[in-house]
């Protein structure tokens, strides 16, 4: 199980690049597609998160496990999205350019919300 668990994040790596490296630049989804994510991805599962953790008092009891979900609750979408279209069908290339996008928000909204979490604890 050992040697299981730690093949896992190496697959889901290089399924993620492998994807990822498979994307064509000439479809990419539409503006509204990419705003309508990322607002649910970086802004409303991580303010909903920050508030119910804030407004429990979690914060005081702990302050490691609020730290991780901010950072869980900021954090790109999984590789296995991708995995899940091609098994059961859709539009792939729109997924993977998707993620891609995604990925290149986090760098940037994972920080932010990290601090904002850290101003307020």
């Amino acid at each position: 199980m050992d040697l299981l668990g730690q093949a896992t994040v190496l697959i889901a790596v290089f399924v993620l690049g492998a994807t990822i490296g498979s994307i064509s630049f000439k479809q990419l989804p539409s503006i509204s597609d990419i705003l309508r994510v990322s607002l649910v991805k970086f802004v409303l599962v991580p303010g909903s998160v920050f508030t119910l953790v804030y407004l429990l008092n979690f914060n005081i009891s702990l302050p490691l496990v609020c730290t991780m979900l901010m950072i869980q609750a900021s954090s790109p979408p999984a590789t296995n999205l991708i995995l899940i279209v091609k098994r059961y069908g859709g539009d792939t290339q729109t997924i993977s350019a998707m993620m891609l996008i995604q990925y290149l928000i986090a760098i940037f909204a994972m920080p932010v919300w990290i601090a904002v979490w850290q101003n307020f604890n």
